[in-house]
């Protein structure tokens, strides 16, 4: 009678795995061919040469994915009406400035933002309520806003291919200490 138990409770833990795995992600192109824009929760719509957002973007109104990495983006426009978005990947595109729009999308758990020409961070980065991980590797940051610590979901910050020094790394760490931080190894550069 207990294996029968613990099999029922092992396939009931195991079916909201296996849904979430499920997650169709769809190419840019396929997203218009299915039946009904609300079904589509998942875009990739990388490496598209795209300077900016098309506006047909907006009928996904139920995405909890976006890929926009390896396009040409210098900025982007409010996109906060997709209110489902969880995880939005803008790495290796062309942002000088960190998309202050974001701050808007305080329901965001996955930014990534790596590989861009970014040199700041909004004061606004404190407003997310849900991040989890924030990935800024290889952008010219040289230093991090202390709104930041109001980011207590946070878990994961990824800094590698920036330069900073020891102090500044051992700061961060001891004022976030619940959040790993991913640093290259520490410069006599910067203070």
């Amino acid at each position: 009678m207990n294996a029968k138990l613990v099999l029922c409770l092992l396939l009931l833990f195991s079916l909201p795995l296996n849904a979430q795995d499920s997650l169709k992600v769809y190419s840019w192109e396929d997203a218009f061919a299915t039946p009904s824009p609300d079904s589509v929760k998942a875009i990739d719509a990388t490496r598209l040469k795209w300077e900016s957002v098309p506006e047909e973007l907006f009928q996904f109104k139920y995405l909890v994915y976006l890929n926009l990495s390896r396009n040409r983006l210098t900025s982007l426009p409010d996109i906060s009406s997709l209110t489902k978005l969880r995880h939005l990947d803008l790495s290796r595109n062309k942002f000088a400035n960190f998309p202050v729009e974001l701050c808007k999308m305080t329901s965001l758990k996955r930014l990534s933002l790596g590989a861009n020409e970014i040199e700041s961070l909004p004061e606004c980065i404190g407003y997310f309520s849900e991040l989890i991980y924030l990935d800024l590797w290889d952008n010219p940051i040289k230093k991090l806003p202390e709104q930041l610590t109001k980011v207590t979901t946070l878990k994961t910050v990824d800094l590698r291919g920036i330069l900073f020094s020891k102090p500044f790394q051992e700061g961060w760490r001891s004022k976030m200490p619940n959040v790993t931080w991913y640093f290259d190894y520490p410069c006599d550069c910067m203070d």
